[in-house]
């Protein structure tokens, strides 16, 4: 199996400016030191660790009652535009979205509404399968606050030409999602949650609906215990002819979280999911219990990760029981000029594409760093191995029991202010998927498909909008 290359690029910081943000960065961290031993003395709540956990603040203002429209416009350069085996052709291709994001907060709700909607543009067509493509995603997020109970309702739809995984249609540069910050980060597109269908085994121009409901209960049971009880209900539809299997999943878990003293957090968790495959006829399930630890090292560090047993169900004859395992992990850096978000998850999950059910192992890498006043760089990087769930199979689609998928990316991204409402960047991506089975794409393909991206692209947001 091929490793994927990761490629980067530096900018060259202003001196001067470097100077100033390093003494920027001095006094911050003097604040912090002198704020530690303050925090540490006070009796702190649990971390959430179960249930969808902190809710997103999106990209809003501190004012929230207003409406914040955008634009963004983003040239490209593609080989392989369309993410088919052994294909090296070179596309020139335009993006253009528009985005609307809303947020109001009251003493007792709090609600969120994103949406982006737009299009891909082949400015050289060529093919057949060079076809403009649209592009859909909206999110809801809505809170009911009591003095120690809260109520959430989240619901991601989307409908794009292509897998999601790591950032919309773009495959993990990060351009797509990054519009809106929070409101589309978590559930809307990524396929980590194990809430929402994986996006992990699927190639070529397929497009699908998506959509991931959720509603979550969550009680402070005393001063350093709380509870979370969640239900979420997703689904994926291949548009595609011939379609790929669509698939539906239902997950209910609860979930106890307890502040073990000022920077550990201890949470336990219990739940059931099920998984169908509505036009072949054949389902599972699946029965899980996870222990979890949360620590914060200091104000800048902050590592929590879990695991635990999964029994599956086949349901198909011939599948049976069987018992594997899930873990979850997360690393976070943050300082001022320098943040990090490191993920690695292992879970059963519905296989969304060529796979009915699959063990997936899938990591994903998030960081950004201001260079000077004027830059700052993103890198972002996945993976995902995903091998085929034993006992499923349809006839007409059956692959062996061993068979894997393997997808993986990494890109960088650079930005800069332009004015107040403009910002230009720049950004590079390299993607490969490896198709370890004759079955996925027939007899003498090759089975790796390579992509590269390259662009520059303009993002304007004017003035918020205040709601009356």
């Amino acid at each position: 199996m091929r490793v994927v290359c990761v490629s980067l690029a530096l900018l060259a910081a202003v001196p001067l400016s470097s100077v100033l943000l390093r003494a920027q960065d001095a006094v911050a961290d003097q604040d912090v030191v002198s704020g530690q031993t303050e925090e540490n003395s006070q009796a702190q709540a649990p971390v959430v660790l179960t249930g969808l956990g902190s809710a997103p603040q999106g990209a809003l203002s501190a004012e929230r009652d207003q409406l914040v429209p955008g634009l963004q416009v983003i040239e490209t350069v593609e080989s392989n535009p369309n993410e088919l085996p052994d294909v090296s052709s070179v596309r020139s291709i335009t993006r253009i979205l528009g985005t609307l994001g809303a947020e109001r907060v009251r003493n007792f709700t709090d609600l969120k509404l994103a949406y982006v909607g737009g299009a891909e543009l082949f400015n050289d067509a060529h093919e057949n399968s060079d076809q403009n493509r649209q592009l859909q995603e909206v999110y809801f997020d809505g809170k009911l606050k009591w003095k120690r109970t809260n109520l959430r309702f989240v619901n991601a739809f989307s409908y794009l030409p292509e897998a999601p995984f790591g950032a919309g249609s773009f495959g993990g540069v990060g351009v797509y999602q990054s519009m809106l910050g929070g409101f589309l980060s978590g559930l809307a597109g990524s396929g980590l949650s194990q809430f929402s269908p994986a996006q992990f085994a699927s190639i070529g121009n397929s497009p699908r609906l998506l959509n991931t409901s959720v509603v979550e209960l969550d009680h402070q049971v005393t001063p350093r215990g709380s509870l979370t009880v969640t239900a979420a209900y997703g689904l994926v539809n291949f548009l595609e002819t011939p379609p790929l299997p669509n698939g539906s999943q239902g997950i209910v878990e609860v979930g106890y979280n307890y502040a073990v003293g000022p920077r550990d957090t201890a949470a336990v968790l219990g739940g059931y999911g099920t998984f169908e495959y509505s036009h072949v006829g054949q389902a599972f399930t699946t029965t899980f219990t996870e222990l979890l630890w949360g620590h914060q090292f200091s104000t800048r560090w902050i590592l929590s990760g879990g695991a635990g047993p999964v029994v599956i169900d086949v349901k198909e004859s011939g599948g049976g029981r069987q018992v594997s395992w899930m873990a979850v992990a997360s690393l976070e850096y943050e300082r001022p000029r320098t943040t990090v978000n490191l993920r690695y998850l292992h879970y059963i999950n519905g296989g969304s594409g060529f796979l009915l059910g699959a063990h997936s192992d899938v990591g994903l890498l998030e960081a950004s760093h201001q260079l000077n006043r004027s830059w700052t760089a993103a890198l972002y990087a996945g993976y995902a191995h995903s091998t085929q769930l034993e006992g499923v199979s349809v006839p007409g689609f059956t692959l062996p029991s061993n068979s894997t998928f393997d997808r993986a990316y990494a890109g960088v991204r650079f930005s800069r202010p332009l004015t107040e409402h403009a910002e230009l960047f720049l950004l590079y991506n390299y993607s490969q998927t490896n198709l370890n089975e004759s079955s996925f794409c027939g007899t003498g393909c090759g089975g790796v498909v390579r992509q590269n991206v390259g662009g520059v692209g303009l993002t304007w947001t004017p003035r918020p909008i205040r709601i009356p």
